[in-house]
């Protein structure tokens, strides 16, 4: 593979040459040298080359002494052991210190190339192998992230959804957007049907100052642009000082924002900023934000939802009340009014028989009482009369000598002895 670093260990120049110059850069590897077993040494464990060309025999030590200081350090490269001569101990020594492979001197450049390719393949697979584990652990721990994202943000979806009294939900939403992202701020903004404006109706981490009165057109502001677009907006400052203006007072570092949706209906925008921290926003921080704007906007039509049904159940509440009353008032009448009637038939025989005795005998004793118990009776029955024309029913009071005749004929017929 070109570009791959190999290493020269030899203290013949002339070798170091006709490998270097002759085989190795023109097949595009790249070449570190060195003469001595230390120098090699240093090199290898700094430069970390794909392969290490090593001499047997060195001027300060051998090459196994070299192979052995290189496992005792953990470099594990691949290694081809080159010499002028050799035995069958040297290799056995050298295939036990993990040498790959062992040539002989003067040697034939094919016979090279063919060794430097075999032993580069373990080395390739290796460092393959290492690329892989490295991102399989990186792809785990973005996974971990993410599961930790998920669950916390259905934590707290869990958590806002299940809010009904509207002041505590959007509350809940902005604590919970300044937690998940670690932001200096988050603000929560919904449109104003009277006139389309997007107004401040939760923050958290946002001065009194900046709150007071906070309305925004949607024509022409950062804000007003996730309106008409739909789509989350992402800025951050080119410069330390704060470059992005929300409002005219308003001025940031960073800001992250995204619109709330109910159906296809954009209802707000949910936002959050940096005013002190200079760092900008991630896209995992998108995906939060974006995933607690939903629960927030489902949220929001649930307490909606919630305010009317319990507006209408106070109004039957308060209408099936009403009917109770007057049903009672109803009733109270109907018993009134048969009260009335039914004491009206007696009060009269009673004023019809008190007449009759005073009018057979006019000076029959005791007719001072008998002239107060006419008029307490005849008040009475006054009295009856009202309380049958109040409820309906119609009575008439006695007056003067109606049904005198009756109701003498009545008292006679009363007194009469039987036969």
């Amino acid at each position: 593979m070109p570009g791959e670093r190999i290493l020269v260990i030899d203290d013949s120049t002339q070798i170091i040459a006709i490998l270097r110059d002759d085989l190795l850069i023109p097949l595009g590897y790249e070449v570190l040298t060195a003469e001595t077993g230390l120098v090699g040494l240093n090199k290898a464990e700094s430069a970390s080359p794909a392969l290490i060309l090593l001499d047997l025999m060195l001027p300060d030590m051998s090459g196994l002494e070299v192979v052995e200081r290189l496992r005792k350090k953990g470099c594990q490269m691949p290694v081809i052991l080159m010499t002028f001569y050799g035995s069958e101990n040297v290799a056995v020594q050298a295939f036990r210190l993990g040498v790959r492979d062992y040539i002989r001197k003067p040697f034939d450049p094919d016979e090279v190339q063919a060794a430097i390719e075999r032993a580069l393949v373990e080395s390739r697979l290796r460092t393959e192998k290492e690329r892989l584990d490295r991102e399989l652990v990186q792809a785990n721990r973005r996974l971990e992230r993410r599961v930790i994202q998920l669950s916390t943000l259905y934590a707290i979806g869990q958590s806002v959804t299940s809010l009904l009294e509207l002041e505590q939900l959007l509350t809940r939403v902005v604590e919970a957007a300044v937690y998940l992202t670690n932001a200096d701020e988050a603000t929560l903004m919904l449109i104003d049907h009277s006139d389309g404006d997007l107004y401040l109706r939760a923050a958290k981490g946002v001065g009194s100052a900046q709150a007071q009165g906070f309305r925004i057109r949607v024509e022409g502001s950062l804000a007003g642009q996730v309106v008409r677009t739909g789509e989350p907006l992402m800025l951050h400052g080119a410069h330390a000082e704060p470059r992005l203006k929300i409002r005219t007072d308003y001025l940031v570092r960073a800001l992250l924002m995204v619109p709330m949706r109910v159906g296809t209906k954009i209802i707000g925008v949910l936002g959050i900023s940096n005013r002190v921290q200079t760092r900008p926003f991630a896209r995992d921080e998108e995906f939060q934000m974006g995933a607690l704007a939903d629960y927030a906007a489902i949220a929001i039509e649930n307490a909606r939802l919630y305010g009317e049904i319990r507006n209408a159940y106070q109004e039957l509440q308060t209408t099936q009340e009403q009917l109770v009353r007057a049903e009672k008032q109803a009733t109270m009448a109907e018993l009134a009014g048969a009260t009335a009637h039914e004491l009206n038939q007696p009060l009269t025989v009673l004023l019809g028989l008190i007449k009759h005795l005073q009018t057979r005998d006019p000076d029959i004793a005791h007719a001072d009482e008998l002239r107060m118990i006419v008029q307490a009776a005849e008040e009475m029955s006054r009295i009856v009369a009202r309380l049958g024309r109040a409820t309906r029913y119609e009575t008439k009071p006695y007056v003067g000598s109606e049904r005198i005749i009756d109701l003498e004929r009545a008292a006679e017929g009363a007194s009469a002895p039987d036969k």
